[in-house]
């Protein structure tokens, strides 16, 4: 990318062109041109890069995890056109993105989550091809970690082990597999596999011809044992799918969920106008204060923050309970997105835009000059990169999360871990007196 000029003016050029990226990477995947593959992913982390965009620029919630899956995605085609080390580097990226510090730990401990489940795997498989066979083992061991109850991890700890030479361990992983699922085709095409006489080439197991009923093509993988197997590429695809990153965000919106603080501070009508009425105490002396009221009306971004909050609580409360409730809301939404595109290609057919800042990195030099509109940075002879500020936008609070539709996404200790443990005796129940 280093001959191409970064040259975006507005977020909506720089949306089209990452979308059209985005699907074009998609198509070359599903056709399997993974050399395309590698150039679209290549080419998409180099325009939604933060390098590139404003240097006060606040990026959406989406955006992390925008940039977590075109990484794994592009270890993935890095693997099929066999740049392991380079896919492993790409998978370390989306590890670090994903990968939260846990509050008050002085050690550096990080908090797990299900998205990392896939890039270990993937990495595990990376570092074997390289010859890394302990930092493959310890990325198989926490895969098993992190989803103990998927029979697949037990498979990819089991192709390390393969790799290791360590078959006995090998045989143990994939039984553990096999009472989770009997039916698992990719243990059992392993342990036919392991279990194989050395004198008898073409001997077929139980387990073989078992998994070759429950999936015909697996008869092209009955001697793979470890990830060192040429096919080992399309067996990963077709019988570890679980373990795998999909396609979450297949739209690229790049735009602030909220204002800046000096797109705030740039434009105090934005807050003055929708700011709550001051209180009995503030008409009588400035100076006065009352718990649970803001400091004054000089205090414009407490303001702005009180009422933003109160608006996500009333958001919230007003869910709708029933389906009609929701019906109407969805259609309420659509009327209101098609009011909003409506003012914004208005807005953008004008000579001057409302309501956003141009903006050129001041790391190249430049002056800042303040308008009524927002923020405009102008660098000389340097074009301009315009961003829309958010007038209507609200905080997430109350977040519902369901955990039993999701039970691998929250970390758990497991029987080595160092958490401390304590064994609470319980009484058993006695029959009544009568």
């Amino acid at each position: 990318m280093s001959r191409c000029k970064w040259n975006f003016s507005t977020l909506d050029e720089l949306h089209k062109t990452a979308n059209v990226t985005l699907k074009l990477a998609m198509i070359n995947e599903r056709s399997k041109r993974w050399g395309k593959v590698v150039d679209s992913y290549r080419k998409l982390l180099w325009m939604i890069d933060k390098d590139n965009l404003p240097h006060d620029y606040e990026s959406p919630a989406s955006y992390s995890m925008l940039v977590y899956e075109v990484h794994a995605h592009l270890g993935v085609a890095l693997q099929h056109v066999g740049e392991h080390r380079k896919a492993a580097a790409q998978f370390t990226k989306a590890i670090n993105i994903v990968s939260i510090p846990k509050g008050g730990c002085l050690a550096g401990c990080l908090t797990n989550s299900c998205l990392m489940t896939p890039l270990y795997a993937r990495r595990a498989f990376a570092y074997t091809r390289l010859g890394d066979m302990a930092g493959a083992m310890r990325d198989a061991e926490k895969t098993v970690v992190l989803d103990s109850r998927n029979p697949d991890v037990y498979c990819i700890r089991a192709l390390v082990r393969g790799a290791r030479d360590e078959d006995s361990l090998a045989l143990r992983d994939v039984d553990h597999a096999l009472r989770m699922n009997p039916n698992h085709v990719c243990a059992l095409i392993l342990r036919g596999a392991i279990t194989r006489p050395l004198l008898a080439p073409n001997y077929i197991s139980g387990s073989q011809r078992k998994a070759e009923r429950i999936e015909p093509e697996s008869h092209s993988f009955l001697n793979l044992t470890d990830f060192t197997h040429p096919c080992m590429m399309d067996f990963y695809d077709r019988f570890l799918f679980t373990l795998s990153v999909p396609h979450t965000i297949i739209d690229i919106n790049l735009t602030p969920d909220k204002p800046s603080k000096k797109q705030i501070l740039s434009n105090p009508e934005m807050y003055n106008s929708r700011s709550s009425r001051p209180s009995s105490a503030h008409s009588t002396c400035s100076s006065a204060f009352r718990c649970g009221t803001t400091s004054g009306p000089q205090n414009g971004m407490a303001t702005r923050r009180r009422h933003d909050y109160g608006e996500a609580i009333r958001k919230h409360n007003s869910r709708p309970k029933t389906a009609t409730e929701y019906l109407a809301m969805v259609d309420k939404q659509r009327k209101k997105a098609a009011e909003m595109q409506r003012a914004a290609s208005a807005s953008r057919t004008s000579k001057t835009p409302s309501g956003g800042y141009r903006s050129n990195d001041s790391r190249q030099g430049g002056t800042t000059s303040v308008t009524d509109s927002g923020r405009r940075t102008q660098t000389s002879a340097t074009k301009t990169f315009y961003i829309e500020t958010p007038t209507n936008y609200n905080i997430p609070v109350f977040q519902q999360v369901n955990i039993k539709q999701a039970p691998r996404m929250y970390y758990r200790p497991w029987s080595g871990d160092k958490l401390p443990v304590a064994v609470v005796p319980h009484s058993k129940p006695k029959p009544a007196f009568y």
